[in-house]
């Protein structure tokens, strides 16, 4: 059996918790962190809009 990859876009289900993970990222972390940061809430926006065109 294989482990899964942590991913948490999939735990980003609104735009209060964005916020506080982009702002958690900006203040504590690194360069890398940033944009790993900025491509999780990209995925996690994308699943928000396909499932619920509101969230835009």
């Amino acid at each position: 059996m294989g482990t899964l990859k942590f991913q948490i876009a999939d735990y980003l289900e609104n735009k209060e918790m964005i916020a506080a993970y982009l702002k958690t990222a900006l203040i504590e972390g690194t360069n890398a962190d940033i944009i790993n940061a900025i491509g999780q809430i990209a995925k996690a926006i994308g699943r928000q809009i396909q499932g619920n065109p509101k969230f835009a």
